[in-house]
This record gives structure tokens, C-alpha cells and sequence, in this order.
């Protein structure tokens, strides 16, 4: 197996196999996206992309060349070039902040002689160049994502892999279902879960699975102690290290580790034993709610913290906003706001609200809504996209809202958000969906239906 390097549009390279199929290609942003896990496998010549990789918008598996960090800077440059006998391909990178820390990535791109698959090998190293020590509790070496695993609730009948496999320093596999409710950070300051003890200088692996095959990524050495997470909002791996002191000006961390794929028999070995992460009583009482997926939407149900679930949710706070499991016109629960003052109370759905809207794809939405009060309710929908020129930042679109609904006199009125869709191009829109009470009163919501269609 040879490979190629060739440049594409926007500044970005393709690595090719010795057919010209592209098997992964790096953006300037220091993001890799990784599109065939083995020779022969069916593939494409890409000759351009429409825009880079980014969270939403992931073709194969990415994963980064820049430790993404505010005492990092930006990324300063990527060199990518195959060996002298043409087997691998080798991609550097690296970004300084004066005062701050210096990063440097290889990753290595070759063909395991264990498997025949294509595996990446790769090193992160952290310098401090502060003059004094930088207080460093904990830095994330690099972050994960397959396509199509993190849409969550528009993009369910699109989405691939169900679950997070662990393997802890006994040697116990641990799973976590996807869900977009409660997330597994347990370096996220006082938002921490239990952590799952991982060993300390090598052999940690973690990975997506419920597929035919299977991404993981496993240590070979690392300095600081392992604590990953796994994100509510697009289920990315966090791949992180907690430190329990300050980094010294001219000290340095390494990381060393590779990804891979395993298959179906392999990945069924692994789940045949795991243990379900628990959900304490207190996770349960804080991010229980209302849940909103696509279909008709029974408001007495909450998402499933414990078990695989695309769904978003209302989650009350018991002050501005309740969850009724019973009552409505068709008593299937309600979602209830109650404002004393003027101006806008918004429910997001869910902690982490935006969902992604699939391609080629149109939405409506649909239900019930009474209200009380010299207040109006109202459903909206705020799309956006990511953009990474001239500099990241998000691009707002037009808001779509349902027509407001004042007094009903204590009846249900039937409300209608109006149609939105998005073509084949647009890959990458997210909705922020909310509900919106608008002045004091109250204002209730019930009987919600959601239909998204191929187009």
C-alpha cells in the first residue's frame, strides 16, 4: 500500500490510496477527517469540499491536530508528507502562545500488520513557555467524532452507533448509552459525575460502538492521570488528563496513542460483560423532562438517562417552568409557563437545545397550546450554522415561529410552525428550538407533533 498527497480547495489536503480513493483528508484548521478504514474499501476521489470539518459536519471520523485550549493560540501550520517508501503518510502541526503553552501533533497514517485496516498513530506534546507555572487542572489532547452520531433528535433515523464502551484499571468495560441529556464530564469542575478510574500511564482505550465496525482510540503512554469524557451535545469523546499541579515554565507532556477499528465480533466481545454507568436518584431529579423527539410527542414520558435515547427534553425548573405528566386535550402531559413580568421567558428543549437538521430534508411541527393572561406563546425555531472564516463564529439565520397565541379563554387552540427545510447542500444547519412566552401570564403546550421528510 502506497499513498499520495495532493491539495483541494479551501486550503485543505487529500491523502489518497494507490487506486486515487481519498482516504482522509486535513483541513487548516488542524482537523483530520478520516473516510475509509481499510484498503479496497468502497470509496470516492475527492476532488473538493463544500465546507470543512467541524463538529457538525463530519463525513468519516475526526479527530484533531491542535490541542484546542486558550493558552495554545490558534494553529501556526500543518506539514503533511509520505515516507520514502510511500507506506505512510505523516501529518505535524503546531501552535505557540507566548506565556502560555507550545502544542505539537504527529499523527502517523499506515496499514496495521495485525488487521490489514488503516490505524492513525499519534503524539501530542504540551511546553509550558510561561515564565511561572501554569495553573493546568486538567487539558483535553484531542476529540473524536464519527459522522452521523451526534445529530440528535432530527437526525435519529440517520445516526450510527448507540453507545460509549470504557475499559477502567481493573479491566471492567463500562457503557454509557447515548442520550443528549446527561453528559459524562468528570473534569468539568463542579459538574462532576463519578469518574471511571482509568490506568495510569497505558493501555485505556475507548470507543463508539453498536456498528458493524467500530472506532476506538487506545493509550500507549501518557503523562497525568486519564479522565475522559463523553459530550450531551454531539456524544464527541473527550480525550482529557487531569493534573494535580501546576506545569513548571519549560516542562513538557506527552501523549501517545493510536485509533483504530474494530469489528463486529471484536466490538461484541468487549460489550458481552460491560457494565451500564449508573444514573444516580440526583441525576434523574435534575435532568428529567418532558421529551421531544420526532412523531407524536407524549409529554408524560422522560428521556431515558439510562438507555439509548435521541430524544431532547423540557426540563422544569419548578419555578417558570413545570412538567404535567397528566391533563391536556388528549391528557398526554403538559409543559407549562408561568411569567409575572414583561419580556420574554424562553424553554429551551434540553440543557444542550440545538438539534441538527438533516440535509435534503423538510420539518413541521405541530400541537396544542392555551394560554391565560396579557401574555402570547409561541414555538421558534433559531437555525445557525458554523463557519470557520474569516474566523470561527456562528452564522444566525432567519427565525421561524408559530403564529402567537394570546388569551384562549381556557380552551386549546391548535397551533402550526411553518415548514422548514434545507437542500442536499446544506449539511450543517442546527435548530435551537424553544418555546416562548411572551409577557405575564401563563401558557401551556400539549398534543406536539413533529414530522420531518426527505425531500
Amino acid at each position: 500500500m502506497t499513498f499520495s498527497v495532493r491539495s483541494i480547495n479551501l486550503d485543505c489536503s487529500a491523502i489518497d490510496d494507490a487506486t486515487g480513493q481519498t482516504v482522509a483528508y486535513v483541513t487548516p484548521q488542524g482537523w483530520v477527517d478520516w473516510l475509509l478504514r481499510e484498503p479496497g474499501q468502497p470509496g470516492e476521489h475527492l476532488e473538493s469540499i463544500d465546507k470543512e470539518t467541524h463538529l457538525g459536519n463530519v463525513r468519516g471520523l475526526k479527530f484533531n491536530l491542535h490541542v484546542q485550549h486558550p493558552s495554545t493560540g490558534t494553529i501556526r501550520g500543518i506539514d503533511i508528507r509520505t515516507s520514502a517508501q510511500g507506506n505512510k503518510v505523516i501529518v505535524s502541526a503546531q501552535s505557540t502562545r507566548d506565556n502560555g503553552l507550545r502544542a505539537e501533533c504527529r499523527a502517523e497514517l499506515g496499514v496495521s500488520a495485525d488487521t490489514g485496516r488503516y490505524e492513525w498513530h499519534l503524539v501530542t506534546r504540551l511546553e509550558c513557555t510561561s515564565p511561572t507555572p501554569l495553573d493546568l487542572p486538567w487539558i483535553e489532547y484531542n476529540n473524536i467524532l464519527p459522522a452521523a452520531t451526534g445529530g440528535r433528535f432530527l437526525f435519529e433515523r440517520r445516526k450510527k452507533f448507540n453507545r460509549f464502551l470504557i475499559e477502567d484499571k481493573d479491566g471492567v468495560v463500562w457503557e454509557f448509552p447515548h442520550q443528549h441529556v446527561l453528559d459524562y464530564r468528570p473534569y468539568n469542575g463542579g459538574q462532576e459525575r463519578k469518574p471511571i478510574p482509568l490506568r495510569g500511564a497505558a493501555g485505556n482505550w475507548g470507543g463508539f460502538f453498536g456498528e458493524a465496525w467500530n472506532p476506538v482510540l487506545t493509550v500507549d503512554a501518557c503523562d497525568g492521570e486519564p479522565c475522559w469524557g463523553i459530550c450531551d451535545a454531539y456524544l464527541d469523546f473527550h480525550c482529557s488528563t487531569r493534573f494535580n499541579r501546576a506545569m513548571q515554565p519549560g516542562e513538557a507532556r506527552t501523549w501517545r496513542y493510536h485509533i483504530h477499528w474494530l469489528d463486529a465480533d471484536q466490538a461484541k466481545q468487549l460489550q458481552a460483560n460491560a457494565r451500564r454507568y449508573p444514573v444516580s436518584e440526583a441525576d434523574w431529579k435534575e435532568r428529567s423532562g418532558a421529551r421531544l423527539g420526532l412523531g407524536f410527542n407524549d409529554f408524560r414520558k422522560s428521556v431515558q438517562l439510562d438507555g439509548v435515547d435521541e430524544g431532547s427534553a423540557f426540563i422544569p425548573d419548578g419555578r417558570e417552568r413545570f412538567w404535567e405528566k397528566s391533563g391536556g386535550p388528549d391528557n398526554h402531559g403538559i409543559v407549562k409557563m408561568v411569567s409575572g413580568k414583561p419580556g420574554e421567558l424562553i424553554w429551551p428543549a434540553a440543557i444542550i437545545n440545538p438539534t441538527q437538521m438533516p440535509s435534503a430534508s423538510r420539518l413541521r411541527i405541530r400541537g396544542k397550546m392555551r394560554v391565560e393572561g396579557d401574555c402570547r406563546l409561541f414555538f421558534r425555531l433559531r437555525p445557525h450554522i458554523f463557519s470557520w472564516r474569516p474566523k470561527p463564529h456562528v452564522d444566525w439565520l432567519p427565525v421561524v415561529c408559530s403564529k402567537p397565541v394570546g388569551d384562549t379563554a381556557g380552551r386549546w387552540v391548535e397551533f402550526a410552525v411553518p415548514e422548514y427545510a434545507r437542500t442536499a447542500r446544506e449539511v450543517d444547519t442546527e435548530l435551537a428550538i424553544e418555546l416562548v412566552l411572551d409577557g405575564p401570564g401563563t401558557g401551556s403546550m400539549s398534543s406536539l407533533d413533529v414530522v420531518l421528510e426527505d425531500v
